[in-house]
């Protein structure tokens, strides 16, 4: 093949054109980065730029889904105490309506057997007598009859008893000033809190919850000083003795237990409830312990003997929106109050014995008057609404405030002296409250929610 050969201007022509062409290619380059470049950013930064503001609103839609689901379990977790509530309350009725059917059925025996008894007689006498006699025999039958039933009638008698008003052993000291500053927190070792009580001295909270155990803390340094053991279950309520020498614990095991408070010492276990036992209480010279079941029955009892049969008055709340006033030696309810439309979860007696506070589930505390079982005052509060069904109501110690913790973790006050004043509120807990007392001897309230926080304010 013949070689080309290319003249010198011919090659500087064909240079030329081929750098145009290049410069052209390097121009469409340039544009096509652009465009990529206006895409890019037409793609993703306008996300990029938005990306703040829709993780906020995610994490808005987030807490407030929380919350909701928090709110959702305190309400189950509270439904489904009533759920128990109710159980046990169904078995005890149905042990009670066994029972009664055994008497009845013991009842129709005997009846049958007078009744044949009778009927012999009544034959035997028929058949010695003429028809006069027997009319006569007759109308004396009746007249000692109706005479036996006025003999009967006059031997029933009305039975009131007094009431305990202790007012020397308790304060009276006016214009006591509310404490409301949280001065120390202290985070138990119960996942659950039901009750806590201050020992009267001022040195020891106790707390009990679902674990099977009560909780000591030395209320100036909040550490635990010990545990009470002896339950089988977990503690619905504690209290100490009025000298603060013994703790009780009212037990999900049916039984109450008592310990000597110094040494921890199990003193001793009180069983006859077949049901859950929900509240505990000394009498105020230590020697009566009254508890409360769900088996629907009170029971008093000796705390040496572990007997008791002398007459106490008690006044009880319940399920059925009653309150009641009992004679417990006979077993007589001697008055009754409905006031409210739900549920009693509490009851108070004031320091002087003279009224009792009743907190109810329907947003409503009543202030009853002891001697004459009548309501005196309806206490309410916006947003007050007792939580669960061991929502504690207390008196202040001199009486003149009311005390009590609601659903949206806030304590209430009202002054008793001030009818027309409304409840003071103090949001106080993260999560729904539990239970609350008032150190009298330090003027120290303890306030618990049910997620192991106690909050003491001075």
């Amino acid at each position: 093949m013949e070689k080309t050969r290319w003249a010198p201007w011919e090659i500087e022509t064909l240079y030329g054109g081929i750098s145009k062409k290049v410069a052209g290619y390097a121009d469409r380059v340039l544009k096509i980065e652009k465009q990529a470049q206006q895409v890019h950013e037409k793609n993703y930064s306008t996300p990029i730029a938005l990306e703040g503001s829709v993780i906020s609103e995610l994490d808005a839609e987030i807490r407030a889904r929380t919350q909701k689901i928090q709110d959702q379990s305190e309400t189950i977790r509270e439904k489904n105490g009533t759920i128990e509530i109710l159980q046990d309350e169904v078995t005890a009725l149905q042990l009670e309506l066994v029972h009664l059917e055994d008497k009845v059925s013991k009842l129709w025996d005997e009846n049958q057997q007078l009744v044949q008894r009778w009927l012999k007689k009544m034959n035997e006498e028929a058949q010695q007598m003429n028809e006069e006699v027997i009319q006569e025999e007759s109308s004396v039958a009746r007249i000692t009859h109706i005479k036996g039933v006025n003999n009967i009638n006059s031997r029933i008698k009305k039975k009131t008893l007094p009431v305990n008003d202790d007012s020397s052993s308790r304060s009276t000291k006016k214009g006591i000033r509310i404490p409301k500053n949280i001065s120390k927190k202290i985070d138990t070792n119960n996942s659950e809190i039901h009750s806590i009580a201050v020992s009267p001295m001022g040195g020891i909270l106790a707390v009990g919850g679902i674990e099977p155990s009560v909780l000591l803390y030395d209320v100036d340094t909040g550490t635990l000083k010990g545990k009470l053991r002896g339950s089988g279950a977990g503690i619905n309520d504690v209290t100490f003795s009025s000298d603060g020498a013994i703790v009780a614990a009212a037990s999900s095991d049916n039984s109450i237990y008592i310990w000597a408070s110094n040494t921890g010492r199990l003193i001793k276990a009180f069983t006859g409830h077949i049901s859950k036992v929900v509240v505990a209480r000394f009498t105020l010279d230590m020697k009566i312990l009254v508890s409360a079941s769900n088996d629907r029955t009170v029971k008093v009892w000796d705390v040496k003997s572990g007997n008791y049969n002398e007459a106490l008055s008690i006044v009880t709340g319940h399920m059925d929106f009653g309150i009641r006033l009992w004679n417990t030696k006979t077993g007589e309810r001697l008055k009754e109050l409905k006031v409210h439309k739900d549920s009693i979860v509490s009851l108070c007696l004031s320091p002087n014995g003279d009224q009792i506070a009743a907190s109810s589930r329907d947003g409503s505390i009543s202030v009853i008057d002891v001697l004459g079982f009548k309501v005196l005052r309806i206490l309410t509060a916006d947003g007050f609404v007792p939580s669960g069904i061991r929502s504690k109501v207390i008196y202040g110690p001199t009486g003149q405030h009311v005390v009590s913790g609601s659903n949206n973790g806030s304590l209430y006050f009202w002054d008793m002296e001030k009818s027309q004043a409304p409840a003071e509120r103090l949001a106080l807990h993260h999560s729904s409250f539990a239970s609350v007392c008032w150190d009298t001897l330090r003027n120290r309230i303890y306030s618990a929610e049910s997620s192991r926080v106690v909050y003491i304010l001075s």
